[in-house]
């Protein structure tokens, strides 16, 4: 196969692809960095770019806010729950006391052989098993409601 020549009388055409394809490739055909132009590189930024970079300024933007809200959101509900919760649990406790209170009188007044009565075995178990848990349920409760959040 023999290389091109150029179109016609071997002048140039008006485009450089033009140029190129008409040129025949023989081996001898040199290729050097040197021909890129300096002009071809900008140091400033076309509209595409910019417009480009402002779309994703703005989604990072966007997603940011998404993550702060949900932030927000999340402390919210967790504030609403460790109300909900520390009202629950305080008003466990009093019925607990209550209960304990209420087997304590018993065993007090009712100390006739038809009426309640514990050994003092089983009324020192409970009365140390209630005062326990008790205490026991309020640390808990208060670490949840009082605890310590990391710096993120």
């Amino acid at each position: 196969m023999t290389p091109k020549e150029p179109p016609g009388d071997g002048t140039k055409t008006g485009t450089a692809e033009d140029d190129e394809a008409a040129v025949p490739f023989t081996a001898s055909r040199q290729f050097s960095l040197d021909a890129i132009t300096d002009g071809a590189a900008s140091d400033t930024p076309d509209a595409i770019t910019l417009a480009e970079e402002q779309i994703y300024a703005a989604e990072q933007r966007a997603i940011e806010l998404a993550l702060k809200t949900a932030e927000v959101d999340g402390l919210k509900l967790d504030l609403k729950q460790r109300k909900e919760y520390a009202n629950k649990i305080f008003y466990l406790i009093i019925v607990w006391l209550i209960v304990l209170l209420g087997v304590l009188l018993l065993q007090g007044f009712g100390k006739t052989d038809d009426g309640f009565s514990l050994s003092d075995s089983v009324l020192l178990a409970f009365i140390g098993g209630t005062t326990v848990n008790v205490l026991g349920i309020f640390v808990i409760v208060a670490k949840y409601i009082f605890r310590i959040l990391p710096d993120s």
